[in-house]
């Protein structure tokens, strides 16, 4: 689905996106968020792009939103107030229904912009595969903590640069309680007070 360009020009158009809604408020902060999930590129993140602020640990789409606000507390010493994601329009459950709720960021401070390539007849298989190979299992396993197969897996699957992310280091203790909700079992959504949704 990433190869080819279709999906350069749909990257290209979230990119603009992004800068669009960042430019629109001045004390917005942009960031790209995707880690090093192929062993064939290098250490090359998803992320990484010139004179932006990047996000280099994220290794699904839970870790792409939550990662990037602790990323922007890690370089603000504060959290956002709002957040606008630009992704695929396909993945708007997934984002704001699914990831932004477990993570409990308010829905009135949560905006999706969604950007899908021009489509040929491959968006029924798109859109059935979005179902079936993430919507449903993230449905299951809010914090792809099941241990045996599924999104931990693929997660761990993805980690082509060995890296391990520190966000830990940086934040106050119900978040790293957060970031250890597997550790707990995982399976109701995290009740612990949370800095971004009071």
């Amino acid at each position: 689905m990433q190869r080819g360009k279709k999906a350069q020009d749909t990257f290209l158009a979230h990119i603009l996106a992004g800068v669009e809604a960042a430019k629109q408020d001045p004390s917005a902060l942009l960031v790209f968020s995707g880690g090093e999930t192929r062993a064939e590129v290098g250490a090359r993140t998803e992320g990484g792009t010139n004179r932006t602020t990047t996000e280099v640990f994220a290794l699904d789409s839970y870790q792409n939103l939550l990662f990037s606000l602790l990323r922007f507390h890690e370089l603000t010493d504060s959290y956002p107030q709002k957040i606008t994601l630009v992704s695929y329009a396909f993945k708007r459950e997934r984002f704001v229904e699914l990831h932004r709720h477990a993570i409990r960021f308010p829905r009135t401070r949560f905006e999706f912009v969604g950007i899908d390539p021009t489509w040929d007849k491959e968006e029924e298989n798109v859109r059935n595969g979005e179902l079936e190979n993430a919507v449903k299992l993230w449905r299951e396993d809010l914090y792809a903590c099941n241990v045996e197969g599924g999104l931990r897996s693929k997660r761990r699957g993805r980690n082509a640069g060995r890296r391990k992310w520190t966000y830990g280091l940086s934040v106050e203790t119900s978040v790293k309680e957060l970031l250890r909700w597997c550790e707990k079992g995982g399976g109701e959504v995290f009740a612990g007070r949370l800095p971004w949704s009071e």
